[in-house]
């Protein structure tokens, strides 16, 4: 999660792979992660009594083998070390719901944002440029508003990258808690909003995203943001 480029660097022509090394590692890539995908989801579920049906053995290799030829074709994943192997297995197993998530932000992000060659290869992660919020990210995605300057670049960056490792090893469990958190604080804070001297949808913020779990522990590993306070009264950060 260290030793990512400025933004506006660009990578040097030693860091850029020609067309016939990208096809291959995309194929080898898409290869493994498929194949670990059905190891797990078969065989390996099965062995804990929680046989999958034949479709959902499918639809989580499709995952995999996607988000390996996206990974793959920008030489995404860091095999040179031990943290490239184990993004590749979990992002194809336990990560596979954030994974699924992923793909298709990867597939939306490329109509109208900028890959960040420089940030993306070799990181566990593709990284874009585009707009919308500050920052975001799904999977093996990560979205990063253009124009964000230093140091509120490098902060949202580490911060989102937490994101993609929590999803890796937290799985499912953080597919379902997300969510689960924000409807509830939705619910929440819509009803006491009204003893809450800020605007409503301000309270709902720092009760849904704000002081999500999740968010807090990317906040203490990385923030909160150098002068970019966003929370309200009852944020935590």
């Amino acid at each position: 999660m260290t030793g990512d480029q400025q933004p506006g660097t660009t990578m040097s022509p030693s860091h850029v792979q020609t067309s016939p090394r990208r096809t291959i590692e995309a194929a080898f890539t898409t290869a493994l992660c498929t194949a670990i995908s059905i190891a797990f989801l078969r065989p390996v579920m099965g062995v804990v009594d929680l046989r999958l049906p034949l479709p959902v053995v499918v639809i989580g290799a499709a995952i995999a083998a996607a988000n390996g030829a996206i990974m793959g074709s920008h030489g995404g994943y860091r095999w040179s070390r031990p943290s490239g192997w184990v993004s590749s297995v979990l992002d194809s197993t336990w990560g596979l719901p954030n994974t699924g998530a992923g793909v298709i932000f990867h597939l939306l992000s490329r109509r109208g944002a900028r890959l960040r060659n420089d940030l993306s290869r070799r990181k566990n992660r593709l990284v874009y440029e585009g707009s919308g919020g500050p920052a975001v990210s799904l999977g093996t995605c990560v979205m990063v508003m253009t124009g964000v300057e230093e140091p509120l670049f490098t902060q949202l960056l580490a911060h989102e990258t937490l994101h993609t490792w929590q999803g890796r090893l937290a799985g499912p469990i953080i597919s379902v808690t997300y969510p689960a958190w924000v409807i509830l604080s939705i619910v929440v804070g819509l009803a006491v909003s009204p003893a809450i001297k800020q605007p409503r949808m301000k309270t709902v913020l720092d009760l849904a995203v704000m002081d999500n779990p999740w968010e807090l522990m990317a906040y203490w590993w990385k923030g909160p943001y150098p002068g970019h306070r966003m929370g309200g009264l009852l944020s935590l950060v």
